[in-house]
């Protein structure tokens, strides 16, 4: 399995999960599944939307392949919030 960070903005944090497989030991990783987690933080006393840290680049981050995960996390959420809004009016 790998996960990485896909985006952490607001109250919600996106992890994106990749399931890999060998067809054989000497074979390569091969991607065989996927899950995409969403975490939304709340506050444990008034239990209102708790800010979490804003995701940030480090230096040992891979610039291009970081922006690309948090544009793809932040079109998710859009998404995501625009289909509830969808799906509150049917």
């Amino acid at each position: 399995m790998s996960a990485y960070m896909l985006m952490a903005k607001g109250s919600t944090l996106m992890v994106k999960i990749d399931v890999l497989q060998k067809e054989d030991t000497d074979g390569e990783y091969k991607q065989v599944g996927d899950a995409l987690i969403i975490f939304v933080a709340r506050n444990n006393k008034t239990k209102k939307a708790y800010k979490v840290p804003d995701m940030s680049v480090s230096p040992y981050d891979d610039l291009a392949t970081t922006r690309k995960s948090y544009e793809i996390g932040l079109t998710i959420k859009d998404w995501s919030r625009e289909k509830g809004q969808r799906d509150m009016r049917t």
